[in-house]
């Protein structure tokens, strides 16, 4: 088989896991696979893995995720990532006499149906949209309603616009929308967010009681 294309957001975090050495891998591997399920209530499960920064931590976790998706929907095999990572230009040296071992890596990875497999449905489902939110804004300013335009203003009208930011996609493109709102519309939106939060609480502790570990968003 032909080898794998590596996207350019991925190189570096799977840089990072290859820098790690043969003993910091496997304890990486430890630490998912002692997770288990909890795996999925872990902010960064990878922190405590020797020559990993939070930010680094965090990065090799999601192109961890990602290639255990691969793996599962048959696009990933252990050998030919290893093949794929030897004949890029700049990975390539640090697979080189690392090979076998880099093999057993991932075999064992793909093999974490209980942690690694279950963190990774949870990640699927949670981001499952044809839009994914990414960051909002309210501008609030007043109008001005003239007659005569050189007699100024005869009356005026508050105007709020939101511009909502997201994600659409496959490549997460960034895209932007503009509404308007007027002040009972805010009214509505601040009423039907304050719901929301509700049952997030609700369910929140339903999980909890349930003992049900819940996907960690990092918020506190």
């Amino acid at each position: 088989m032909p080898p794998l294309d590596i996207p350019k957001s991925q190189k570096k975090p799977l840089e990072l896991l290859l820098n790690l050495g043969p003993e910091s891998r496997r304890e990486l591997l430890d630490n998912l696979e002692g997770k288990g399920a909890d795996l999925v209530a872990s902010t960064n499960p990878l922190a405590d893995t020797a020559g990993l920064s939070e930010d680094a931590a965090e990065e090799v976790l999601y192109m961890l995720l990602g290639l255990y998706q691969a793996y599962g929907r048959k696009i990933v095999r252990p050998a030919l990532l290893v093949e794929t990572l030897k004949s890029d230009e700049t990975l390539g040296l640090l697979v080189k006499d690392a090979e076998e071992e880099l093999v057993a890596f991932f075999e064992r990875l793909f093999a974490l149906e209980s942690s690694l497999g279950i963190l990774s449905k949870v990640f699927r489902l949670a981001t499952e949209h044809e839009r994914r939110f990414c960051t909002a804004d309210i501008m609030t300013d007043l109008r001005p309603v003239f007659d005569d335009v050189e007699s100024g203003p005869v009356a005026a009208t508050i105007v709020n616009t939101l511009r909502l930011t997201f994600h659409q996609g496959p490549r997460f493109e960034l895209e932007e929308v503009f509404i308007g709102l007027g002040e009972s519309d805010l009214n509505s939106l601040s009423s039907t967010v304050d719901r929301a939060l509700k049952k997030c609480r609700s369910l929140s502790g339903y999980a909890k009681t349930a003992d049900l570990p819940l996907l960690a968003t990092g918020d506190e």
